[in-house]
């Protein structure tokens, strides 16, 4: 029977390959900080119908462990989708350097920032594109718990 340790790894490795399939067209580090926060996700929500439903007896498995559940989760994915792709657009927007407009030239120069200011904006990109794959691991890691309690010989109810 799978226990914590097995539903927070096959999460996590979920959580790391829905990630990666999601963000394949994005760069390279931006790919990685995504596959790192849907390992991260996938973790958590490995762990996620047991802490909604605790394992106190053999038979806990109710609503949370169903089949419906995981339906349920799987269509709630389109929106942790769109949530993950506007994660990335306020990422890419955390980058942006204001400009200021040149009055003799009538070019937009770039203002100069501080060293603060320019850790501030790398560390708001990367806690952004980091949600972005958590959010993308949260479904995956979810699914893998129901996958495994499944292939149990209790398995899991269809409704609940």
């Amino acid at each position: 029977m799978p226990g914590r340790t097995t539903h927070q790894l096959a999460g996590a490795i979920a959580g790391v390959g829905f990630a990666a399939l999601d963000a394949k067209n994005q760069p390279t580090p931006h790919f990685c900080i995504e596959m790192i926060g849907g390992g991260f996700g996938g973790a958590a929500a490995g762990m996620l119908p047991d802490w909604l439903e605790p394992a106190v007896c053999s038979w806990h498995r109710g609503v949370c462990h169903s089949a419906t559940a995981g339906g349920a989760v799987l269509y709630a994915k389109a929106t942790l989708a769109q949530w993950a792709q506007s994660c990335r657009e306020n990422a890419d927007q955390s980058r942006v350097v204001p400009q200021i407009l040149d009055v003799h030239t009538g070019e937009w120069l770039p203002m100069p920032q501080t060293p603060l200011q320019k850790f501030w904006a790398e560390f708001c990109e990367f806690v952004w594109r980091f949600l972005a794959g958590f959010l993308n691991g949260l479904a995956a890691g979810y699914v893998s718990h129901l996958l495994l309690d499944a292939s149990t010989p209790r398995g899991i109810p269809l409704f609940a």
